[in-house]
């Protein structure tokens, strides 16, 4: 008999002061009962600063009652499907998904699961003219830490590990096809170890490690490639 729809305002307002981003729930808000008590939630769209960071068709949130005399509720997961991500560092340094330094001190545990599924990433470095796509991407993230940071440096702020399925996946000129990954990032250093991939007709495995913590970020990217064609490795980086 809750019309949980009604308490929309409410919960943007929440979300989005936790985000220090302005949260939009378009579409319909229910509740779930099974497996555990949570909400879900359709076409819900994070923006900040004006510009969209994130499009997602579908959020499920599963919600955990902490017994105490005010009745705590704590996020214990988060479930993201056909998420769309867009994430920008302008010429001036700056990233698009900034938000305000929490006070001294303060550190949160976010959630203790976080996944993804079929979604999109796409990261776009004005200052290097450089952008990076990921596609149909499957995510699971694991104890997710967002502490206290200079709002010019986000990526100083997130830590957790997980693992990464993406069937697209191209940064510099290089297209890699059907990744299988480990992950794992702390204070803005993130290291990527490739399980699985396909390049240029063949298969590898390798790493990526990406250092976010200069002006400029640094990207690492060491493979072993196993029967692969060698002219179009070469194609690709041809002057």
């Amino acid at each position: 008999m809750l019309n949980i729809n009604a308490f929309a305002p409410r919960i943007e307002a929440a979300v989005s002061t936790a985000l220090g981003m302005d949260v939009r729930i378009e579409g319909k808000i229910g509740i779930a009962l099974i497996p555990g008590f949570g909400l879900s939630m359709e076409n819900v769209t994070v923006r900040n600063k004006g510009l969209d960071v994130a499009k997602i068709e579908k959020v499920k949130i599963g919600l955990k009652l902490i017994p105490s005399a005010w009745f705590r509720i704590e996020i214990h997961q988060v479930e993201l499907i056909k998420p769309v991500f867009t994430i920008a560092r302008s010429t001036d340094g700056m990233f698009g998904l900034e938000r305000p330094a929490r006070t001294s001190g303060e550190e949160i545990r976010a959630v203790n699961t976080i996944s993804i599924a079929q979604g999109s990433l796409v990261y776009i470095d004005e200052t290097a003219g450089e952008t990076i796509e990921a596609g149909d991407l499957d995510l699971s993230i694991k104890n997710l830490f967002v502490s206290r940071t200079n709002s010019a440096e986000p990526f100083r702020a997130i830590s957790f590990y997980g693992d990464i399925k993406c069937k697209t996946f191209k940064i510099y000129g290089l297209t890699l096809m059907n990744l299988v990954m480990s992950v794992a990032g702390d204070k803005g250093l993130f290291d990527i170890n490739l399980v699985d991939m396909n390049i240029a007709g063949g298969t590898g495995i390798g790493s990526i490690h990406v250092d976010m913590t200069e002006p400029s970020p640094q990207y690492k990217l060491t493979c072993k490639l196993n029967r692969v064609r060698i002219e179009e490795l070469l194609d690709l980086y041809a002057l």
